[in-house]
Order: C-alpha cells, then sequence, then structure tokens
C-alpha cells in the first residue's frame, strides 16, 4: 500500500522534540583506515541506476516507460561488521510524476522514495520486505523483513540524513542503528535484529523518482553532537570490501544458457549467481520479482511459464514486456556480466541473434553455454546437498514429532494410574511417581540419518514443477525451430558445459522426437479432405437408414416371420434330413454368413436384405464412432504432414476431436469413465500404437461401408461370446431413442446421445431364455413338431404353427401388435414419423433381435431333437 503524503521538497519539517543523546565521543583508534574509496559498483546496483562519473557518490534513476514505478537500488562495495560508522544521503531533486491508471483501478506507487540502510551482501539491493536488511524511510518508520514500526513523525526531503550503525562489542549497550536529520537526532537507537547481528552489513540506499547524493566521507556534511567517524575513515578491522576482479582484456561477459525446457534451467541460474555474484540476471522473472518488491501489486502469483510469467498488475508496460527492453537496453550500455536468461529464444536462431545485437559494444564477450546432457559434477553435489537437507530437515521434524507424542502418552498413562490408585483408595504420591519426571522419559530413539537413493537423485536433477519452463501453448509451436547456436551466429565461443557438441546435439534430436509426436497441434483446421470424407459419409448414413427404416415396417415384419417360419418347416418335414446332414447344412450356412467382408452390396445380401438388418440404436453409435475416429487419425497424419508424427497421443483424442467435429467426446455416454476404454472398444478400426492414436483403416479405402462390416462383424462375436455365457459380451451403454425431431440429423450432432435403459411395459420384457436353454418339452420331439408344422402349413396359418411352437413368437407378435396399435395412434395425432422412422429404431431393433433369437431357437430344437 502507499504511504502518507509527506512533506513537498524542500518544505520545513515536523518539528518534534530533541531525544535524548545516547552515544558517547569515540575514542582514539590508532588502528589502519581503509584506503580504498568507498563506492557502488555496477554489479551490486539495480538496472535503472546511473551513476555519474565525475561526481562519486551522485545517484539518478530512469524514470521512463514503466521504469517510475520500480524501486532503485545501491549498494556499497564496503561493509561493516564492528564498530560504530556513519554515511549521510541528501535529496537533490524529488520527481513528482503523474498517477498511472491500470486496468484493475489500483494506484500504482510513482511518489518519490527513499530508504537509507544497511542489507547482506549477494541479495538484490531493495531494502524493506526481506529480513536481508534494515532501514528508515522519510515517512519515519523503522523497517525489517515485513514488520513496519513507527519510529518518528515524516521528514520530507529536504536535508541531510545521516544513519549510524553501532556494532561496537560493549556490555554497556546493544548493537543499533540510528537515524539522524542535519546533525540532530529523529529517532531512537533501534536494536539490530538478531538474525542480522555477527553479519557484514554494507551501506545500502533504495529510491524512486529523486536523484541523491551519498557521502561517505571522510568528512561529514552535518557533524553530530558526538564524535563519530564517517565509514570511509573506519579502521581495515571493523569493514569487509567486495572485489570483484575485472575482466583482464576490459571485455565483460554476456552469458546465452542454452537449455532443454524443462530440464532444471531456472535451477541451474540459482545455482550460478549464487557462486558468481558478479552476474546480473536478464529475464522476465527477475523483472516481476523487482517489480513486486517495488510495491506493484500483482494479481495472479505462478501463473504463466518461468520463461514468462504473468505480471497481471493492470500496468500495460509491465505486463507486455515493454518494461524488461527498455532495461536490456540500458544494460547495453553498463559495463558488467549479464546471464540473459530466455529458455525459448536461446533455442530460437533469430531471436538469439537479435539478443546478440543489444550487446555488440566492443567491451561485451558474447558466449552461448550449451547445457543439454548429464549435468556437471558440481552442479550435482549442490543439487543433492540441498535435497538430502530438506530430507533431513523432514526427518528430523517428523521424529521430534514422534517423541513429543509418546512423552504426552506417558505422561497420560501415568495420570490415569495416579487417579486409579486414588479411586481404589492407594497412596496417589508414589514415591518413584514424583521423583520420575517425564520430561524425555521416552523410549530411546536414535536421531534419524537420511540419505539420497539412486532414483531419488535422477529425480531431484530436474525436479517437476507446476510452472513449465516454457507454456505449453508456446512450446508446442516454437519447438520446430529449436536448434544448437554456431558461432556464425555472432558468439565469441559456445562452451558445452554439461556433455560434447556430439552427444549434446543427439539429445536434443531426441527431445525434438518426442515432441513431435506429443505435442498439442493447437492451430490445426480440417482440410478439404476431411470435410468431403465427412459429407459422404452423412450421405451414406442417410441411405442406410432410410433402408433400415423401410425394413421396420409393420407389414414386411410378418412376412418375414411367415417365410421364415414356412422355410423351417419345409427343411424339417419335406427334406427329411439326417441329423448329420442337417447339421452340416446349417454349419455350412452360419459359415457363409459369417464372412461379412465378402459381402459386396451391404444394401442387399440376399432376397433385399441389408446387412445390417440386425443392429440396434447401439450398433448405428459404434458404428458412427468407428467412423470418426478413423477419419480423425487419417486426417491428423494428413493435416499436420510430418515425418515421424503418424498419430497423437490418446490424451489429446477428446481436444482433436472436438476440433474436427465440433462436438465433445465424452467417455461416460459409451458406458465407460476414460477414452482408452472407447479406444478398446474399437481395436478392429483404431489401435493405439507406441503411445500414438493410429486409424488400422487406410485413408486410401474411400468406401463407408467398410465401418458397416466391422460392426456387424463385431456385433456377431459379441452374439457368440453371449451365447456361450460370457456377459461381459454386451456393450456397456445403451441408447435411448432421441425424441420426434426431423430436421435433426441421425449422426453429428453437437451433443451426445442419452445413454440409459429405456423404460419397457411389463407385458413387453423378454422372456429369460438364453441361446444355449434346452427347448421346453412338447418341443423335444422333432416328429411332432413337424406334424404340427405341416398341419399348420397346409391349413395357411404359419403364424398359428408358430404361437403353437414357440412362446418367443408369440412375444415377438405382441410386440408387433402393440407396434402397429402405437403406429396407428401415432398417425391420428399427426407424428406417426416418431414411430415409422428412424426414431423408432430401438423398438424396431429390438423386436428384430427377438426374432434373430427364435430362428437360432428353433435351429437349435431341430438339431438337439432329432439327436
Amino acid at each position: 500500500g502507499g504511504y502518507p503524503d509527506a512533506a513537498p521538497p524542500h518544505a520545513h519539517p515536523f518539528e518534534q522534540e530533541d531525544l535524548h543523546e545516547t552515544f558517547e565521543d569515540e575514542v582514539q583508534d590508532e588502528r589502519a583506515r581503509i584506503s580504498r574509496p568507498i563506492t557502488f559498483i555496477p554489479e551490486d546496483t539495480t538496472l535503472n541506476i546511473l551513476q555519474s562519473t565525475s561526481t562519486p557518490g551522485l545517484l539518478a534513476p530512469l524514470a521512463e516507460g514503466g521504469l517510475q514505478c520500480l524501486v532503485g537500488g545501491a549498494r556499497a562495495n564496503v561493509g561493516q561488521k564492528a564498530g560504530r560508522y556513519a554515511f549521510e544521503v541528501k535529496v537533490l531533486n524529488a520527481i513528482q510524476q503523474p498517477p498511472i491508471t491500470t486496468a484493475n483501478a489500483r494506484p500504482v506507487l510513482t511518489k518519490p522514495m527513499l530508504r537509507i540502510g544497511f542489507s547482506l551482501g549477494g541479495v538484490m539491493p531493495i531494502m524493506g520486505d526481506y529480513e536481508d536488511s534494515i532501514c528508515f524511510d522519510l515517512e519515519g518508520h523503522f523497517l525489517w523483513g515485513k514488520q513496519r514500526t513507527h519510529a518518528c513523525q515524516p521528514l520530507g526531503y529536504d536535508g541531510i540524513f545521516t544513519v549510524v550503525l553501532d556494532l561496537t562489542i560493549d556490555i554497556r549497550r546493544l548493537s543499533s542503528i540510528s537515524l539522524f536529520k542535519n546533525g540532530k537526532r529523529v529517532t531512537s537507537p533501534q536494536t539490530i535484529p538478531d538474525a542480522l547481528k555477527g553479519q557484514v552489513l554494507y551501506p545500502t540506499v533504495c529510491f524512486r523518482n529523486m536523484d541523491i547524493y551519498t557521502n561517505f566521507g571522510p568528512q561529514s556534511f552535518a557533524p553530530l553532537s558526538f564524535t563519530c567517524r564517517m565509514l570511509q575513515a573506519a579502521s581495515e578491522e571493523d569493514v569487509e570490501v567486495i572485489q570483484y576482479q575485472p575482466p583482464s582484456d576490459g571485455k565483460y561477459e554476456v552469458l546465452f544458457p542454452v537449455f532443454i525446457p524443462n530440464r532444471g534451467s531456472f535451477e541451474w541460474l540459482d545455482w550460478f549467481l549464487t557462486r558468481n555474484p558478479q552476474y546480473t540476471e536478464l529475464s522476465e522473472r527477475m523483472v516481476i520479482e523487482w517489480a513486486t518488491r517495488s510495491g506493484v501489486w500483482r494479481s495472479t502469483v505462478g501463473t504463466g511459464s518461468k520463461d514468462r510469467p504473468e505480471m497481471s498488475s493492470g500496468v500495460a508496460c509491465l505486463d507486455d514486456g515493454s518494461v524488461k527492453t527498455i532495461l536490456q537496453s540500458a544494460a547495453a550500455l553498463q559495463k558488467r556480466n549479464f546471464v540473459v536468461m530466455e529458455v525459448k529464444s536461446n533455442l530460437v536462431k533469430d531471436e538469439r541473434v537479435q539478443n546478440l545485437r543489444q550487446f555488440c559494444r566492443p567491451h561485451y564477450r558474447r558466449i552461448a553455454k550449451v547445457m543439454i546432457g548429464e549435468p556437471s559434477e558440481a552442479y550435482k553435489q549442490s543439487v543433492f546437498s540441498e535435497t538430502l537437507r530438506l530430507k533431513q530437515e523432514k526427518a528430523q521434524s517428523e521424529w521430534k514429532s514422534r517423541r513429543l507424542e509418546r512423552a504426552r502418552q506417558r505422561l497420560l498413562d501415568e495420570h490415569q494410574r495416579q487417579v486409579d490408585r486414588m479411586r481404589l483408595g492407594e497412596n496417589a504420591f508414589d514415591e518413584n511417581a514424583q521423583d520420575g519426571s517425564f520430561q524425555g522419559a521416552v523410549e530411546d530413539e536414535p536421531e534419524p540419518e537420511v540419505f539420497l537413493t539412486e532414483e531419488e537423485k535422477e529425480a531431484c536433477l530436474y525436479r517437476s514443477s507446476t510452472t513449465p519452463d516454457v507454456a505449453t501453448s508456446v512450446l508446442n509451436v516454437a519447438y520446430k525451430t529449436f536448434s544448437i547456436p554456431g558461432e556464425t551466429e555472432g558468439f565469441e565461443s559456445v562452451v558445452y558445459d554439461w556433455a560434447p557438441p556430439d552427444v549434446a546435439q543427439i539429445e536434443l534430436q531426441q527431445w525434438l522426437t518426442m515432441m513431435k509426436r506429443t505435442s498439442l497441434v493447437e492451430n490445426l483446421q480440417p482440410s478439404q479432405w476431411f470435410k468431403e470424407r465427412l459429407e459422404s459419409w452423412k450421405k451414406d448414413v442417410t441411405t442406410w437408414q432410410a433402408k433400415f427404416a423401410e425394413r421396420q415396417e409393420p407389414a414386411k415384419r410378418v412376412a418375414r416371420m411367415q417365410k421364415t417360419v414356412e422355410g423351417l418347416a419345409k427343411v424339417g418335414v419335406e427334406q427329411q434330413l439326417s441329423p448329420e446332414e442337417d447339421l452340416k447344412s446349417l454349419q455350412e450356412l452360419a459359415q457363409q454368413e459369417s464372412d461379412v467382408f465378402s459381402v459386396e452390396d451391404i444394401l442387399n445380401v440376399g432376397e433385399n436384405e441389408p446387412l445390417f438388418a440386425d443392429f440396434t440404436m447401439e450398433d448405428w453409435a459404434m458404428t458412427g464412432l468407428r467412423f470418426e475416429l478413423s477419419l480423425l487419425a487419417n486426417s491428423f497424419k494428413r493435416d499436420v504432414n510430418e515425418e515421424g508424427r503418424d498419430g497423437f497421443p490418446i490424451e489429446h483424442l477428446q481436444f482433436y476431436y472436438n476440433k474436427y467435429f465440433h462436438k465433445a467426446l465424452v467417455p461416460r455416454a459409451f458406458g465407460v469413465e476414460r477414452v482408452e476404454d472407447i479406444v478398446s472398444m474399437l481395436t478392429d478400426t483404431v489401435v493405439v500404437h507406441d503411445g500414438l492414436v493410429e486409424s488400422l483403416v487406410p485413408e486410401t479405402i474411400e468406401d463407408n461401408d467398410i465401418f458397416v462390416k466391422l460392426a456387424e462383424e463385431s456385433r456377431r462375436e459379441r452374439l457368440e461370446r453371449y451365447d456361450m455365457g460370457d456377459e461381459n459380451a454386451r456393450l456397456p451403454f445403451v441408447v435411448r431413442p432421441p425424441a420426434p425431431d426431423l430436421g435433426r440429423p441421425a449422426f453429428g450432432n453437437t451433443k451426445p446421445p442419452v445413454m440409459h435403459p429405456p423404460p419397457m411395459p411389463p407385458h413387453m420384457e423378454p422372456p429369460p431364455h438364453h441361446p444355449q436353454q434346452i427347448p421346453p418339452p412338447h418341443l423335444l420331439n422333432p416328429s411332432a413338431a413337424a406334424a404340427t408344422a405341416a398341419s399348420a402349413i397346409a391349413g395357411n396359418s404359419p403364424v398359428a404353427w408358430a404361437q403353437q411352437a414357440s412362446p418367443q413368437l408369440q412375444q415377438a407378435l405382441r410386440l408387433q401388435q402393440l407396434q402397429q396399435q402405437q403406429a396407428a395412434a401415432a398417425t391420428a395425432t399427426g407424428s406417426a414419423q416418431h414411430w415409422g422412422g428412424q426414431n423408432n429404431m430401438y423398438a424396431m431393433a429390438q423386436q428384430a433381435m427377438l426374432i434373430q433369437q427364435q430362428m437360432a431357437y428353433i435351429q437349435q430344437m431341430r438339431s438337439m431333437g432329432t439327436g
């Protein structure tokens, strides 16, 4: 949040009482003084700070293009570890920036701000939010970590501010830090937090939208009421100097690390910067962390990718990456070492060349560091040590919890024993119990010692994270352009730190092959070939359904029943076949009917009967699904047209199905929970080979009859399994007939059909019959059955014979009569199409199944009766 408005520049400061001075004059110190000048080195200064080359100590920030939102920081090269010393800061100019309007209507801090204090070395020189620094601000607060303590009244911008750090080892006073203005104390001494005691503390300033001047001495501009040396006059024993060796040839390094995504890129960067603090990170991650520590509100945390995290601050120049571009331009003017961490850009040649142009000045040496292959031993040992430390801490915490729980349980048990003694009248204050303190009275369990297994070592090198290095949508498009850099691109050198060039190239090619097989092609669009095949399928389906509906007309169903009964009766009476001949003829007939792939015309397999005559609604659904998945697999291969990409991962099936057919593939609509189960139901059409979904029907087969043949073959195979007692042979779903809607096509709906068992009246329930069940006793005599059939035929009453011969045919006839009554009623109300068209296929298919079941029943009766 923001601070209360401070006094404008050059305004008279608020009046306040003079605080009692607690410091005494410094004792004469004869020790050697430091000779190295104290200054701000670029490595410990944020990128938006410009230092004057003619006036040491003069600092000015960049305050345009969004940089006015960022806090600049600078840390001196000399740190204090003992003694009492001071340094001064003066505000030269406070720049009043206009307010920034954000999309989320949140205020953005652009008001001039100054913080003066000390921080640890090797950290970002931003104070006030972490426990690695202590400071005062001009609003009168003392800041450490997340704590903000009121120390004095607002101080305004004018005047000279002096910070005194007292680290003198003295039993009379504690280590403290104090703030003075124009030589007068404005805060009482603030105690140094325990986390910073014993540390080397470096003078640090943080400011925004103001020009400041810092003075480290040896002379003071605003003398204090007591003797206190400036830091430039400190004894050598009380300070520590940071020394970054300048390059011998005057050229600073700009490193471009090249990593395979999600292979430890940013983990390596953190490790590298810890070992090499003289390098400055250039990345989107650095900018967002900087903006967050500057007080810019961020709506989302942990979104996007590590390479391009989302800021979502409402400030356009921060959210679109403009600030990073400006900082890179400013960095090119500074003499310091950089690490340009761009996971994607460092793998793409054109983007590498563009980034190289920003560092074309002669004081830079541009180096590509290829980090592909087996990590270096130093990096692995560092990762193993950190992983082992975390594992040890977890085991230690669990061990302590167990000890405390056992101690607590022992105390509870002893208390219960004392209660029992009192209840029984025994001495409740047993001497042993009184003396036996239960502190630590637990069974001995040694302190755990953990180690890393080989599996853990392998896993910790590339830690899995919910935030990828590169966004999946970006990676799926850009990976095709990934390559290892070469010196011809403009690099002074290409260094392979982890593996030789040939090994790194092989590993990158293997990763590219894997990406080619598994990446999601989000911009894929259906081709004209796909649209033509889909239109051809819709036309064929219309023809098939018309033929199927025509076959289900009541009059034609009765004629087929009569013909079937007459034919079976004639075979049993007139031909007088022996049992062996009868069985052989039935086997030959079954063999002919089983070869569905030899059928030339699926609309007429004999006597104008279609191959799909016995289809149910479920069979039609599976036929359509066979076509769709086969067409999807073949179209994907054609449209992508990449060598080595013969299919797509099954995890992407639902995405591509929706992409091509503009509808969802819902596994539960087919009675299963996963798309893998759907594919397992269609192993005659599609298959998962090496993790990829591929079609078994070549794209060169343009005749859609193959899918009807596959569905019929599968239906017959399921029926055979069911006849053998396999209850799992049934399809795991039932299609409910849709409501009457002549304008809606049977296939291609945007919504999946509703799948659940339809209601059936009690008198229409099929009898509990199985084709292997033994026929009723009155049908076991073939002669009697044949005689009955002959007399029925002679009397022109085959239906009467069927009624005498089989309760199943009686059930079918009742179903037929009910169907006729319903059709008549529907005709009277103007909706006859509901019962005579394609929407009544379920009832028709059920009747066809009953009739087919009866035919098999009669054949079994003949074969078993003659035996």
